[in-house]
């Protein structure tokens, strides 16, 4: 039974985290880019924040969808065309811009070509490739599409004959994370090669702190206050520390579980209007972002070519995020609601006439 609770807190975590990632890209175009990185890991520590989309991503189709367990009214066609109708028009949208700006400096490479293929079959994070070079955070769509994938495997008639419960869903992603930075670290394996083991251990989480929701219900505000402020508070040092993704895990857990209700200081500052909009946007920000500051680099020096070169280069990712956070409102708007609604209407119409 799909159940449509809209969780503010949830939507705004998801903007606040396409900003860090956006943070994360852009930090080489600022002219103090390196010393920043020098002083703190706070900005390279921002690229975990895939992770927690993954994490909320699997909370929210598992709340959505099985938040009781699976039942017979749970179609997984249906419910693999509603998340297709929800990535894929934005996400051809971006790799055909990008794919225009490579062309305008020449030909695809036969390698790219293959890479563009894959691309656009959702399939370039499995494995297949050393490095991703077209739009590149498309690697966590084509992870989480594997994770969609994986998600009506869930319900299927031998796991809800054994009834595993979330604990052992838990363990099964706390290992296959553990595997991939084993297998990184220790191995030398590009992380490229093996972003499934981050996407779908990451949904699998997420998952599983689904089943844990309601033991925080007890809590009063004042305690998860206490909890969510900490929380931000350790989140935050480890960054700073750089500390490796395992770390940060159990925050981000905890950060989930805290704010599922949109209660305490935490969940009531995400509610609000500004946060909640920019989660709204958050994945046309995560898509384009690349994008624009890739078409930034060609028309920046030509638009900003009378200013000294010192202010010319401070304003560009100034400039850069302005247009970014513009131009998400008004895709979303025009193009991402649109493009959703006009194919979850089709998907509808074929429903009725099967």
């Amino acid at each position: 039974m799909m159940h449509r609770r809209h969780i503010r807190s949830h939507t705004a975590l998801r903007g606040i985290a396409a900003l860090l990632v956006v943070l994360y890209h852009y930090r080489h175009a600022f002219p103090w880019g390196a010393a920043i990185d020098g002083r703190t890991g706070f900005v390279m520590s921002a690229t975990h924040m895939v992770d927690l989309f993954f994490m909320l991503s699997g909370f929210v189709m598992t709340l959505v969808y099985a938040a009781d367990g699976f039942d017979s009214r749970f179609s997984p066609r249906d419910f693999l065309q509603s998340r297709f109708a929800r990535i894929y028009p934005l996400h051809l949208l971006t790799l055909a811009w990008m794919s225009l700006l490579v062309l305008y400096g020449g030909p695809f490479s036969a390698e790219l070509s293959q890479e563009a293929l894959r691309t656009v079959a959702l399939v370039q994070a499995w494995g297949f490739q050393d490095q991703f070079s077209l739009n590149f955070p498309s690697w966590s769509i084509s992870g989480e599409f594997a994770a969609y994938l994986l998600f009506p495997l869930l319900g299927c008639g031998l796991l809800m004959r054994l009834r595993p419960g979330p604990e052992v869903f838990v363990v099964l992603a706390i290992a296959g994370l553990a595997a991939h930075e084993i297998l990184m670290q220790h191995y030398g394996l590009r992380w490229e090669r093996i972003a499934l083991l981050r996407a779908v251990p990451g949904f699998l989480l997420g998952y599983a702190l689904c089943h844990y929701r309601h033991s925080w219900t007890g809590l009063s505000d004042r305690a998860l206050s206490l909890i969510q402020l900490s929380c931000v508070v350790a989140l935050a040092g480890m960054m700073h520390a750089r500390l490796e993704l395992l770390w940060m895990v159990p925050l981000f857990a905890i950060c989930i579980l805290s704010t599922w209700e949109d209660r305490g200081v935490l969940g009531r500052l995400l509610s609000a209007r500004a946060p909640v909009w920019l989660g709204d946007i958050s994945y046309t920000i995560y898509m384009l972002h690349v994008p624009v500051i890739s078409a930034g680099y060609l028309a920046w020096p030509k638009l900003a070519g009378f200013l000294p070169d010192t202010v010319r280069q401070a304003l560009f990712v100034p400039a850069t995020l302005l247009v970014t956070l513009g131009l998400s409102a008004l895709v979303y708007r025009h193009f991402e609601v649109p493009m959703r609604s006009l194919l979850r209407a089709r998907q509808r119409t074929r429903a009725g006439v099967d």
